[in-house]
C-alpha cells in the first residue's frame, strides 16, 4: 500500500487528513503524530455509524500531548472511498481488517483502540481477530448486541425505512436523532447529519453488518483490559451488565449529563477516564513508527 493525497477534514481545523490504498479502496485517516513524537504510544480512534474522524477531535487534542493519535474513517465513511458500490451488508470484521492494514502501512505494531458505536464493535473484532495489535480497548457508547437473524434485520429495515431515501441515502434525522442519541445538543445533531450524508449508502449496510454479525459472543474472547464508557442517558447502558459478566477484564464508567455520544458531549471527561484507565491497566504501550 502507498500513501496518496492529503484530504481536508470537515470541522477539524488545522488538521490534515491522508488516504492510503487498501485491498478494496482508499482509507482516510488523521495522524496527530505528525505534529509530535511519532514513536509515542499509539491510540486509534474509530467513529460511530455514519460518523467520521472529526467526531473525536475534542478527545484527540488533549490526549495527543502524550500519545500518537490516529483517527480513522471506516470504509465508506467520511473521506474513505471504496472501489465498489456499497454491499447489502458490510461486516465489522471487514472494517477491522482495513484498520489492521492501515496500522501495518504506518509501521504501528501495537495500539490502544477506542471506538464509539460502530467503531467500538470494529474494535472488538480487531481485539479478537488480531489480538497482537491491541493493547487496551475502550468502548464508548457501544451496543454489545447479539447476532440478529435475517428476518429481524429485514424487520429493522422496514422500521427505519422512513429515515432513508429511495436508494438508501440517509435523510436528515431531525427529532429522531435526539431520541436515538439521547442528546438534545443541536451542534452534535447537526454534525451527525453532515457525517451521515458523507457516508451515504454505507450507513445502512454497515448497520446490517453489525446486526447480522453481532458482538456479544466475542466478548469473552477479548483478552485485553477494556474500558466501557456511557453517558447516563445512553440507551446502551443496558449492556453494562453484559459487559461486566462477559469481558474478562473490564472497568465501567458512567458520565453525567450525556447520552450515546458522550465523547462529543463531555470530551474532557472521556479523555480523563481513558488516560487514567490506560495508566492503571495499560500494561505495554503502543509502538509508533513510520
Amino acid at each position: 500500500m502507498t500513501g496518496e493525497d492529503t484530504y481536508p477534514v470537515p470541522l477539524w481545523e488545522e488538521v490534515t487528513g491522508r488516504r492510503i490504498r487498501t485491498e478494496d479502496g482508499w482509507l482516510h485517516y488523521v495522524d496527530l503524530g505528525e505534529r509530535g513524537d511519532p514513536a509515542a504510544p499509539v491510540v486509534v480512534l474509530l467513529h460511530k455509524l455514519g460518523g467520521w474522524v472529526a467526531d473525536w477531535r475534542h478527545v484527540a487534542e488533549p490526549i495527543a500531548a502524550r500519545y500518537r493519535v490516529v483517527a480513522v474513517d471506516l470504509p465508506g465513511h467520511g473521506g474513505s472511498t471504496m472501489d465498489e458500490r456499497s454491499p447489502w451488508a458490510h461486516p465489522p470484521s471487514a472494517s477491522a481488517n482495513r484498520v489492521a492494514e492501515l496500522l501495518a502501512a504506518l509501521g504501528i505494531e501495537r495500539a490502544h483502540v477506542m471506538g464509539n458505536s460502530l467503531g467500538g464493535i470494529v474494535g472488538v473484532h480487531l481485539a479478537v481477530g488480531r489480538p497482537e495489535l491491541v493493547v487496551t480497548l475502550a468502548l464508548v457508547g457501544v451496543s454489545l448486541t447479539e447476532r440478529h437473524s435475517l428476518e429481524r434485520t429485514l424487520d429493522n429495515d422496514r422500521a427505519v425505512r422512513h429515515l432513508f431515501g429511495p436508494d438508501w441515502e440517509p435523510l436528515s434525522l431531525g427529532s429522531a436523532a435526539a431520541d436515538r442519541a439521547a442528546t438534545d445538543d443541536p451542534r452534535i445533531l447537526t454534525e451527525q447529519d453532515l457525517s451521515r450524508h458523507a457516508a451515504g449508502r454505507w450507513v445502512r449496510p454497515s448497520e446490517r453488518g453489525v446486526g447480522l454479525t453481532g458482538v456479544a459472543h466475542l466478548l469473552p474472547e477479548v483478552r485485553v483490559p477494556t474500558l466501557v464508557v456511557n453517558g447516563v442517558r445512553a440507551p446502551y447502558r443496558t449492556y453494562d451488565e453484559r459487559a461486566r459478566d462477559s469481558l474478562p477484564d473490564v472497568r465501567i464508567e458512567t458520565i453525567d449529563e450525556a447520552g450515546s455520544f458522550v465523547h462529543q458531549e463531555r470530551p474532557a471527561e472521556v479523555a480523563r477516564h481513558w488516560q487514567e484507565f490506560v495508566a492503571e491497566r495499560g500494561g505495554g504501550t503502543g509502538t509508533g513508527g513510520r
